[in-house]
Order: C-alpha cells, then structure tokens, then sequence
C-alpha cells in the first residue's frame, strides 16, 4: 500500500536538480482549510502563485510557492492534510 497526499517531482533545470511539490485544487483546499469559491477567489488575486500548468482537470500549484505566499501574507496552512491510501498492483508475470 502507498500512502501520499502531496506528489513530489524532480525537475532537471540547468543549475542541477530540484524538488516541485505540485498540488491541485483539491490539495489546497485540504491544506488551506477553504471552500472551492475561497480558492477561486485567492487565485485570482495578484500575488498568489501562478499555476505552474492549466489541465483539463484544473490548475496545479507548486506547493512551495504556496507555503512562501501564505507565510508573507500571515495564512495558516495544515500540511497534516489527511493522505490517500493508494493501492498498488502486481506488475509481476507468472
């Protein structure tokens, strides 16, 4: 079983390696402890962080541009957000 609520990328850049912690509406609302007219409200709002891709699906944050906004602007985040259990499967062959 996998558990994990925040997905952790590694992105090459020219400098060497570093580490984007990406996060979708639904993460943040969890963190955030808002409402989808909250987030919508916050995001559009100069300052918060830029997404750093628009999916189908919605937008996805890098949760470290997240927590610098909300430390400069005094908002509380729950990163103790509650995980999803994942299962995973058996990519074996008999």
């Amino acid at each position: 079983m996998i558990r994990h609520s925040i997905y952790s990328v590694h992105m090459s850049t020219l400098t060497g390696m570093t580490t984007q912690r990406l996060v979708g509406a639904t993460e943040l609302l969890d963190v955030m402890k808002i409402g989808r007219t909250r987030l919508a409200a916050l995001a559009a709002r100069p300052g918060f962080p830029a997404p750093v891709v628009v999916l189908k699906m919605g937008n996805v944050w890098d949760l470290n541009e997240v927590i610098e906004w909300a430390q400069a602007t005094g908002r509380t985040l729950h990163l103790e957000a509650p995980t999803t259990d994942v299962q995973a499967g058996d990519d074996s062959t008999p």
